[in-house]
């Protein structure tokens, strides 16, 4: 799992965690070509790797918006850190933060994010749990952090087992999906619940965003379907209603990873991007596609007299471009402020080199 944050990131493994500063870009165009793969011009730099205790198997970790903490859960544990960012070549300081509470009111963890000095965790059963970091008068000065609120998961409307979790800062929203397929909305300031998306039963959610410019949650299923709904009530919204997508993307066999929105950077619509295992995908509103293609126009003159389901002759499918079908093990792809992205990719051959080596066979007849 990769977390990216400002110009920190964080690497969760089986054992252990590693924090990453990003590297910068090489200008060499000042406006490449979409899909464009930038050289670096400086690389990026290791700044910590956190193992846990015993060797025990990382369910989840995180790292805050300012890099000022970072937290990992395993099944017996919740640690959270005090993390002092320097210079790039010098290691940064770590202090870990005490639980105050008592240990059978914290339930197991399955995923962890931060809000404003609170620590955000969501339960096996369901729940949240807010945690209020403290500097704290702790015994001999130590930092600590303690059980503030518990929501239950029969309060939510969630049941056990949360398969998903999307936290935006900014806005101070997390949303929330179960297996069985409700997505709600909590208010973290309020540490309440917000709204509740409506129910979609075709197909399992595979990955969710919160979109901050548009106050909006986007949702990606297992057929390909793509729903954005408000934050506020929880509705579908027009983007949503009026959204038509071409055969081919809806036919892909793999599952889509992550989704989120983007600044085309040159004035106009927003994009919206779609990343599987292997290829990346930008769609465009049937709208402006419909201004930046004259093929279009002619399209709905043709189906202008034609029969068939009023509903469906009003929306105009959605323009959808593929940057790249090259990737191997894509698992992380974010947007950057100056309109370009960044991605881990993770190769076969990463794979391969941490399998056992093979069993000598023996040879018939020989000694």
């Amino acid at each position: 799992m990769v977390e990216f944050i400002n110009n920190d990131y964080s690497c969760r493994y089986q054992t252990h965690l590693e924090v990453w500063s990003l590297g910068k870009a090489s200008e060499q165009e000042k406006n490449p070509p979409p899909g464009t793969i930038l050289g670096l011009q400086e690389d990026a730099c290791k700044l910590l790797e956190l193992r846990t205790k015993d060797g025990e198997t990382l369910r989840t970790c995180c790292i805050s918006r300012d890099g000022h903490f970072v937290a990992y859960v395993t099944a017996s544990r919740l640690r959270v850190y005090r993390l002092s960012l320097r210079e790039r070549a010098q290691a940064p300081a770590l202090k870990r933060l005490h639980l105050r509470s008592s240990p059978g009111a914290v339930k197991p963890v399955h995923h962890v994010g931060f809000f404003q000095g609170q620590l955000i965790s969501v339960t096996e059963e369901g729940g949240i749990q807010f945690f209020d970091l403290e500097d704290g008068d702790g015994k001999e000065g130590e930092e600590e952090f303690r059980l503030a609120k518990s929501v239950g998961g029969a309060d939510l409307g969630l049941g056990a087992g949360i398969s998903l979790m999307a936290l935006d800062s900014d806005l101070g929203v997390a949303a929330l999906a179960d297996f069985f397929g409700a997505v709600v909305t909590v208010d973290l300031a309020g540490r309440r619940l917000a709204a509740r998306m409506p129910a979609y039963d075709p197909a399992p959610l595979t990955c969710m965003s919160v979109d901050a410019s548009n106050k909006t949650l986007l949702l990606v299923y297992a057929d390909q379907s793509i729903r954005e709904c408000s934050l506020k009530t929880g509705h579908y919204t027009k983007f949503s209603t009026n959204l038509r997508l071409p055969k081919f993307f809806r036919s892909r066999r793999m599952p889509a990873r992550g989704v989120f929105r983007m600044d085309a950077g040159d004035g106009r619509q927003q994009r919206l991007v779609v990343y599987d295992d292997s290829s990346i995908s930008v769609i465009r509103e049937a709208a402006e596609a419909a201004l930046t293609s004259p093929s279009s126009f002619k399209s709905r003159r043709r189906k202008g007299g034609g029969g068939g389901s009023r509903d469906e002759d009003s929306k105009q499918e959605a323009s959808v471009s593929v940057l790249r079908k090259k990737y191997e093990h894509l698992v992380y792809l974010g947007p950057l402020s100056d309109g370009s992205l960044i991605l881990v990719e993770v190769r076969p051959r990463a794979f391969e080199e941490q399998l056992p080596p093979s069993l000598k066979q023996k040879k018939y007849g020989a000694m």
